[in-house]
């Protein structure tokens, strides 16, 4: 059995050829409303989060310093840098080494809740 080195920007293990394990760093709780909220800064190395919302919300990662994008209306079809996070689902999202400072930013979609943010390098 052969195993790719590389195959994600995540630093891992390899266990085996399909699944590797990135390392944890750092927890954080945010709470949503409709307004937008920030995390913490990130740290420099994380290159991808997990998130775990308890409503639906959308989600973004931006530079602390920059304004976050607004939630897409019904009847746009094309989404640029924010992602919907349906509630009681596990999701990731990348983060842009480019980004200065980077924090998540969270809104709600229609019901107020937490966002949990795990880092991973």
């Amino acid at each position: 059995m052969t195993t790719k080195r590389g195959s994600t920007p995540v630093r891992s293990e390899e266990h085996n050829s399909y699944f590797q394990a990135g390392y944890t760093k750092c927890s954080q709780y945010v709470s949503f409303t409709g307004t937008v909220s920030k995390s913490a800064i990130l740290d420099d190395e994380t290159s991808i989060v997990e998130l775990f919302a308890t409503q639906d919300c959308w989600v973004s990662v931006i530079g602390n310093a920059d304004t976050p994008p607004t939630k897409p209306s019904a009847e746009k079809t094309t989404v640029s840098n924010i992602k919907l996070l349906r509630g009681g689902i596990v999701g990731f999202i990348g983060v842009p080494p480019s980004i200065l400072n980077p924090v998540v930013a969270v809104v709600r979609d229609d019901t107020s809740g937490t966002l949990d943010i795990t880092e991973y390098d």
